[in-house]
């Protein structure tokens, strides 16, 4: 019966149970067999922390500064400002700060004056290079030598964390 099919198994009949209650069961407990509803509320502790955001990149970190122009001539154009961008990259042994510098152009029309129209609708601007993670702080050689260690070297991530902490480095544990 254990290790036979399905079909072969003893399966009890739920007819023959329900008729062995009713011979044995008095009125008051036929009467009892409905379902009875019941309302359940409680109260709970909300988590009221705010987020700090994420971490930040260490000053401490040599700092290498990358400009992207854009493709089309910029003559005649006022440079109204730009875009930083901080990563966090990775040499083996070596942490450094990538900062990519992306300016900003506006086209001058004649009789504009930068002064009186700040909020200008024709502005240039390069595309940030993409990257396997959006809006985070490590960059692509961190990411590689992370799971490189992780799945080549079978390096857990709590040791990892541990080795980048001597460096300053503080990595987010994942949960």
């Amino acid at each position: 019966m254990l290790f036979g099919s399905k079909r072969e198994r003893f399966e009890a009949d739920v007819s023959q149970t329900k008729i062995q209650f009713e011979e044995y069961a008095n009125e008051q407990e036929k009467q009892d067999e409905d379902p009875v509803k019941e309302i359940i509320t409680y109260e709970r502790e909300k988590n009221t922390k705010k987020h700090n955001g994420r971490n930040q990149i260490p000053d401490s970190l040599p700092v290498l500064e990358h400009v992207i122009e854009p493709e089309e001539d910029t003559t005649g154009m006022r440079k109204i400002g730009e875009e930083r961008t901080e990563i966090m990259e990775y040499i083996p042994e070596k942490f450094f700060k990538l900062v990519i510098i992306r300016p900003k152009y506006a086209r001058l029309e004649q009789n504009q004056d930068l002064s009186v129209n700040p909020l200008l609708k024709n502005a240039v601007i390069v595309n940030l290079p993409s990257r396997p993670i959006e809006k985070c702080l490590a960059g692509n050689t961190l990411l590689a030598a992370i799971l490189m260690n992780k799945y080549v070297d079978h390096l857990p991530l709590y040791r990892q964390q541990q080795i980048f902490k001597r460096a300053d480095i503080e990595i987010a544990h994942p949960r």
